[in-house]
């Protein structure tokens, strides 16, 4: 417990019992959960404020709290008195805690270029994948495997591991669709989309019977033999199309 005490922020990855939230009160700092596949219900892990006011001509301070602790067990209890110009005159501000985790994710969440935080492991390219669940801790590539039986409850500094280049290997999604885009061209013979799309405009706005290109349907330069139902629309109506097959 001492160990991740003071971490800031804190990141669980799941598997966080309802029994266990007495523990996750006691963690100083920002919490962020990414919730597992035995985690019940979000609202049960978020970090709920109820504030509430007491008459003090009503109430001691004591009696506040005593009320407020019944109310709310094992939450931190604050309070504190203010005076106002209509009643109650004077009043106990009181403010329940239940220290639980500040943001609460039920899917995978990422925090990074390359990094992506979640319960079960997951394989997206581009990116490096930390997770738990696994507890027989099989080793995966560009996956850490922070499952608490694997690194037997010794927390993993987020901050120490940035500085390992532990992402120096992966590319990033921007190197990713540049290179399918070069990939995609070098098929088109290394012509761009418009070029290559020109080219077979020009080969396909002939028609077969060597008169010329086609108006079908009232546009010009249409290609009669991808748009069948325009045919016999075809200002430039041609009996040979039939014969000319789809253009490729």
């Amino acid at each position: 417990m001492k160990k991740i005490m003071f971490f800031r922020p804190l990141y669980s990855l799941g598997g966080t019992e309802i029994a266990m939230l007495n523990l996750v009160s006691k963690l100083k700092g920002y919490k962020i959960l990414i919730m597992g596949n035995h985690d019940a219900g979000s609202s049960n892990y978020k970090r709920q404020v109820v504030k509430e006011i007491y008459d003090q001509d009503e109430y001691s301070r004591d009696e506040v709290l005593e009320i407020m602790r019944a109310k709310y067990p094992n939450w931190k209890i604050s309070i504190y008195e203010s005076y106002e110009f209509h009643s109650p005159f004077k009043r106990w501000n009181v403010s329940a805690d239940n220290l639980l985790f500040d943001e609460v994710y039920e899917g995978a969440l990422i925090i990074g270029e390359k990094l992506i935080l979640s319960h079960e492991p997951i394989d997206i390219p581009c990116f490096f994948n930390i997770h738990g669940h696994d507890h027989a801790g099989r080793k995966r590539q560009n996956h850490l495997n922070v499952c608490s039986d694997v690194i037997r409850w010794e927390p993993i500094h987020l901050n120490q591991f940035l500085k390992t280049g532990f992402a120096s290997k992966i590319d990033s999604i921007h190197r990713e669709t540049i290179d399918r885009a070069t990939e995609r061209k070098a098929k088109r013979g290394g012509k761009t989309i418009a070029e290559a799309k020109k080219e077979k405009e020009k080969t396909c706005a002939t028609c077969a019977c060597g008169k010329g290109p086609l108006s079908a349907g009232g546009v010009r330069g249409k290609c009669h033999c991808t748009r069948t139902r325009m045919y016999e629309k075809s200002t430039h109506y041609c009996a040979e199309w039939k014969e000319k097959k789809k253009c490729q």
